[in-house]
């Protein structure tokens, strides 16, 4: 009997040395890739490690950037636990201009069962305008809110809330945000034209400091929301689109229409999400083969952009997105927000982002369509619990697009996969940020080659070492059990694959 169970020193080294050895058996000559997919290295269709190198270097003067100027407002606002946040917004396409009536409601608790809790704090870009706060029912006076050109405010509340007990924080604003560089495509909430087809869209990218661009917010990732709900008003021509399932529409006055969408899941504050524009639909489902029941179905729903080429452009993947949710299922374990959807809102960014059940795409291909969607495993599910562990999202997706080649591609693609990653993942001799790497550097968290590449060789690395897909898969289906809808780091990942 074989001893597939990997040790100590094996997934250690392969986390931390040179994988050349593991995958020399596996890396051929280049072959050609088939014509729908679409190579990691490649244009504007390619897979996001590629658009996050051309951020870095263009952003370069402007990459660094703190989740809070003060370690103590960190400190500050991890006093208190994050229970469940609603938000109603006003947004239109034509500007990333917050409307008038904007405000959030959110539920917290004080951590401490001894003191009470004499200041809250969170997160909102200094552009916006606050225009009242309310904690535990009560106005607080402006005097008796601070707020920094960093975006950190702290508010204190009439009476203090009491040890271990349940607040609500309630905050009306408005306004457009100021620049900063907090998001890995560039600002928190953009409004741009969609490229090739023109139509203007409005769309909010949080991941990893800018979701206090467009909402009150506690950036830290140890912190999930117990659940979300995202209202959005728009003008009666738009649709919008969010999170979770979309529970009602309600027509306003002035030819205003509020779209309310809310999860039950629990969900990371950057994965948070709202987006708005002239969209129409397009819905196909999944029927992965471990559903509760035959009569179950994940909903795959698209909003695209209102232009004839749009959809003929996106169906070829869109119609192969539940295959991929089925082939995840199989290997991963159940997609896990299987009670609400999948699905995509078109934005011009130059990539994709996972948020939680409607990732947000610049435009769509093979590689990108699978990254996206594994994040909904490996990064939603389960988080990385800080930045150092980044890989735990992006080197997982980025393996996904592997496992997605190796079961829907023509033979042969999978070569084409190593050898485009190769390279770039042997540059750097560690997934995991070093202790005196800036995790609050949004150009070395995303770093192309040892975030994405190296991760994704690191996994293919072991997944060969171990030599039994059944054990492989097993193990990593263990781990998302073992971790589901909360935070892991990468001694989490290796315990548990150690144990399984």
């Amino acid at each position: 009997m074989k001893n597939l169970r990997p040790s100590t020193t094996l997934l250690a080294a392969l986390l931390a040395l040179p994988i050349s050895d593991a995958l020399a058996q596996q890396v051929g000559a280049p072959r050609p890739l088939p014509p729908f997919a679409t190579s990691c290295t490649a244009g504007a269709d390619g897979c996001r490690a590629a658009r996050v190198r051309a951020f870095a270097s263009a952003q370069a003067a402007a990459a660094h950037r703190t989740a809070v100027a003060d370690p103590r407002h960190e400190r500050l606002m991890n006093r208190y636990d994050m229970r469940w946040l609603r938000a109603d917004i006003a947004l239109e396409r034509t500007s990333n201009e917050i409307g008038a009536g904007t405000h959030t409601l959110t539920r917290a608790r004080n951590r401490s069962l001894v003191e009470p809790l004499d200041s809250v704090g969170f997160e909102l870009n200094a552009g916006l305008v606050i225009d009242s706060v309310q904690i535990g029912g009560v106005r607080v006076a402006a005097a008796r809110i601070q707020r920094q050109p960093s975006g950190d405010v702290v508010a204190r509340p009439v009476q203090p809330v009491a040890a271990g007990a349940t607040f609500d924080v309630e905050v009306w604003y408005h306004g457009t945000p100021l620049p900063n560089s907090g998001s890995f495509f560039g600002q928190g909430l953009t409004s741009e034209p969609m490229p090739p087809y023109g139509n203007r869209v409005t769309w909010t990218l949080s991941s990893p400091f800018a979701a206090s661009d467009w909402y009150p917010a506690k950036q830290v990732l140890a912190d999930k929301l117990d659940s979300v709900a995202i209202n959005i008003t728009t003008d009666t021509a738009n649709k919008a689109g969010s999170n979770g399932l979309l529970r009602r529409t309600v027509a306003l006055p002035g030819n205003k229409v509020r779209y309310e969408w809310a999860s039950a899941y629990p969900i990371s504050y950057y994965l948070a999400s709202a987006t708005v524009s002239d969209f129409q639909e397009y819905t196909t489902y999944a029927k992965p083969a471990n559903r509760p029941s035959p009569a179950d179905s994940v909903p795959v729903l698209t909003y695209f952009v209102n232009h004839p080429n749009a959809l003929p452009d996106a169906q070829p993947w869109l119609d192969m997105t539940g295959e991929m949710i089925e082939n995840f299922s199989d290997k991963f374990g159940l997609y896990p927000f299987w009670q609400e959807k999948y699905g995509h809102c078109m934005a011009p960014i130059g990539g994709g982002m996972e948020h939680q059940t409607m990732s947000t795409m610049g435009g769509f291909s093979f590689t990108l369509v699978a990254h996206e969607l594994c994040h909904q495993w490996f990064g939603d599910y389960v988080t990385c619990r800080s930045y150092r562990d980044i890989w735990l999202n992006e080197g997982f997706a980025t393996y996904g697009e592997y496992v997605t080649i190796e079961a829907l591609a023509p033979a042969g693609t999978t070569q084409q996969w190593l050898t485009s990653y190769r390279s770039p993942g042997l540059a750097f001799n560690s997934v995991v940020l070093p202790a005196t790497a800036d995790t609050l550097d949004v150009s070395r968290i995303f770093d192309g080659r040892s975030t994405y590449a190296k991760g994704g060789l690191a996994l293919h690395a072991l997944r060969h070492v171990i030599n039994n897909d059944s054990a492989f898969f097993a193990g990593l289906r263990a781990y998302q059990q073992q971790f589901a809808f909360g935070t892991a780091t990468t001694a989490d990942l290796q315990a548990s694959l150690e144990a399984s």
